[in-house]
């Protein structure tokens, strides 16, 4: 009878924690209030709600709309059907469909009209897309709990978990936007939990255990390709340790072939659409090169922009962990575990060869987002040991303070990503990410930091003592270029071409100048560069983007890749100073600071 009372004291104790970190992790991933999505998570964000309203799977009715223009359209492409579609795969629209079913009938019920060629219903779509984003992440979390209880204890794994939820990408990527990680890291771990829960239902009917982790593994490949090395590594290690009983778990993996069936039809491969997106000059996606995968292995776990371990450091950890797990004996846990963690090693790999390494417009190590269920589950085994010593305690808990900050800061630091586009367009020079001193986590901390205490920008006196001086306007090479060339030294520039221009300035005001670094929203300065045609009528406007924050008789530089015109002819080419969204000189005045003639050819 007190066995039977034990058991049902630890049963609610588990449904009361599990209910907890569930509401935990809802509050704290909805709170920021705003979608981190991008163009990328466009299609998945609206097929279900195209297929419920619409009847159709393809989006020939968005054609001219505003998504289609929105970020240059490059999420949607033509079918070999003719049929608009989406670039990207389908299989997180396929996950998401149950959600997305509910958020239909609610907007049914409110007579809310789902009319997605109008720019009205782009709040909705936000909307349901941060929320579905958030619902899988937490049910992921939910699902890692229970992963890492059925192989270690309640403390160990309510740190692992919080680790996860919290100082990871699980919390700036997954939950904010509806991008393919998120679904990569639920099916992963349903898949992972299952198969363990299967170990233990040996005795009684794994059958249905079974089932349901081959159905998840089945997902993976859907959602993103490279995905399908884990399930990979889940087949190997049903084959290797159910043998016949296998079979249930490759009638769960027939889950892929509504994916399979998408890609055939509208690619007539299946790979999918995916592959087209981002090529270098050869068109290929991958650059095998030693030198290469050293540096961008390098990038992907360092650099302090896109390092997985600068991010995350607690992570480190999970390298102990995988020490301890190989070191050990292997019983039928640690092989799923080291199936998994060798397949995680190669999608690494997998990015260190691949051409946009860095991942985009996205906050932090969105690539190895894919891999943090596994690395996280890692981390049990280093926890084990390092709850023996209150030192090692503290310094545990140290890192993971550390590494919830990045995280923090990037949920709730500016809006859109700002670092990615300015003052460089990170796809054009990804050796940005290199920077220690213009680093994303500064950038959003400044972002943070100025919305608690907002600059007085918008007093009007700031704009009135508001005085500034171009010193000079050089043409560089690239970064590390410190010298170039003088811009009026320049006979003609070609139609079309960019160059990467560098100006100095000097602030002659009292007003102190906010530039990129400090991340403002608004009133941030800079440096407004105007071509005016030989009819003297405005034909195109680009700015620089001042660096540093600058007081009064201090020098400062700006900097931008600057487009010339596209038609040939004589231009006036005039830099003027704006404070942006405050105060902008939209024609030539005395408040242009610089003017030269230049010919476009």
């Amino acid at each position: 009878m007190r066995y039977f009372l034990v058991e049902k004291n630890n049963r609610y104790r588990e449904i009361s924690t599990v209910t907890i970190i569930f509401i935990l992790c809802l509050f704290v991933y909805l709170i920021n209030g705003r979608t981190l999505g991008s163009g990328d998570t466009v299609p998945n964000s609206i097929l279900a709600f195209n297929l419920l309203e619409n009847h159709t799977l393809n989006f020939d009715n968005l054609r001219g709309t505003y998504l289609q223009e929105y970020g240059g359209g490059y999420f949607f492409i033509n079918s070999i059907q003719g049929e608009l579609t989406s670039l990207y795969p389908i299989g997180t629209a396929i996950l998401t469909f149950p959600l997305y079913l509910i958020f239909y009938l609610y907007l049914k019920i409110y007579s809310t009209p789902v009319d997605l060629t109008s720019h009205d219903f782009e709040y909705y779509r936000l909307l349901f897309e941060k929320l579905a984003a958030t619902l899988i992440t937490a049910i992921t979390v939910i699902f890692f709990y229970l992963s890492s209880r059925l192989k270690f204890d309640r403390k160990t794994s309510l740190i692992s978990t919080l680790i996860y939820a919290f100082a990871t990408n699980a919390w700036t990527t997954n939950s904010q936007g509806l991008w393919q990680h998120g679904a990569i890291n639920l099916c992963l771990i349903i898949s992972i939990y299952y198969l363990l829960k299967a170990n233990r239902d040996r005795v009684k009917n794994d059958i249905l255990p079974l089932i349901i982790a081959g159905f998840f593994a089945g997902l993976l490949p859907g959602i993103r390709p490279t995905s399908a090395l884990f399930t990979m590594a889940a087949l190997v290690y049903s084959l290797l340790n159910f043998r016949l009983k296998s079979v249930w778990f490759i009638l769960g993996l027939t889950s892929v072939f509504p994916s399979i069936i998408w890609n055939l039809y509208n690619f007539n491969n299946l790979v999918g659409g995916y592959s087209k997106l981002f090529q270098n000059s050869d068109g290929k996606l991958y650059l095998i090169n030693l030198e290469y995968f050293i540096n961008t292995g390098f990038g992907l776990l360092f650099s302090p922009s896109r390092g997985l371990f600068f991010f995350s450091p607690i992570l480190i950890f999970s390298l102990f962990g995988a020490y301890i797990l190989f070191k050990s004996r292997f019983a039928r846990d640690e092989k799923l575990i080291g199936l998994m963690t060798i397949a995680a090693i190669f999608i690494f790999i997998n990015y260190s060869f691949y051409i946009i390494w860095w991942g985009g417009h996205c906050y932090g190590p969105r690539f190895l987002t894919d891999i943090l269920p596994i690395v996280c589950y890692l981390i049990n085994y280093s926890i084990v040991n390092y709850k023996k010593s209150i030192v090692k305690q503290i310094i545990l808990g140290s890192i993971v303070i550390l590494s919830v900050y990045p995280q923090a800061v990037g949920a709730f630091g500016d809006t859109g990503f700002y670092w990615n586009p300015y003052p460089l367009e990170i796809d054009h020079y990804p050796e940005r990410v290199w920077q220690i001193k213009d680093n994303q986590i500064q950038r959003h901390s400044n972002s943070v930091f100025h919305k608690v205490f907002p600059p007085p920008v918008k007093n009007p006196k700031y704009i009135q003592e508001f005085r500034g001086s171009l010193e000079d306007v050089r043409v560089i090479n690239n970064l590390k270029d410190t010298k170039g060339r003088s811009l009026n030294s320049f006979d003609s520039f070609d139609s079309n071409s960019v160059s990467l221009i560098k100006a100095n300035l000097k602030n002659q005001g009292k007003s102190t100048w906010f530039g990129y670094k400090d991340a403002l929203s608004i009133g941030e300065t800079r440096i407004a560069v105007i071509f005016y045609d030989d009819r003297d009528t405005k034909y195109q406007e680009s700015r620089l983007f001042v660096s540093d924050k600058t007081k009064q008789d201090r020098e400062t530089t700006a900097l931008a890749s600057i487009k010339f015109p596209d038609r040939p002819g004589q231009y006036q080419m005039v830099f003027s100073f704006v404070v942006e969204g405050i105060a902008y000189i939209p024609k030539k005045s005395p408040n242009s600071v610089y003017q030269l003639n230049i010919k476009v050819n």
